[in-house]
């Protein structure tokens, strides 16, 4: 994963609404998203950076949409924890994910 931003970054952006038109100039903004096509086109419309993995951003690096700002940051590795509660002896299925993961994380 590597930190992209549009290549375009406009000053202005104008909001349209049921009530109206609204234009505002922001000097700091900052935005959450549950998806990451949401976050892509986010950045496309220019409001600002945002960690995507690179196999998501390739065709907006390949034309020039999207650049990579950053290149000598990355983000902390980050652990992955299975939790389930203690209530009797694992499921086969449950215990085939713990190993492909321990697999997984070795190799």
């Amino acid at each position: 994963m590597r930190i992209y931003r549009g290549f375009n970054h406009p000053k202005r952006y104008d909001a349209d609404a049921r009530w109206g038109t609204n234009a505002f100039e922001p000097d700091r903004i900052r935005w959450e998203v549950d998806s990451i096509s949401t976050a892509k086109t986010a950045i496309l419309s220019g409001l600002g950076i945002q960690h995507l993995p690179t196999s998501k951003a390739e065709e907006e690096l390949n034309d020039g949409r999207l650049v990579h700002v950053l290149p000598a940051w990355s983000l902390p590795d980050m652990g992955v924890y299975a939790v389930w509660p203690n209530i009797g002896p694992q499921k086969k299925l449950t215990r085939r994910l713990i190993d492909f993961l321990i697999g997984y994380k070795s190799a």
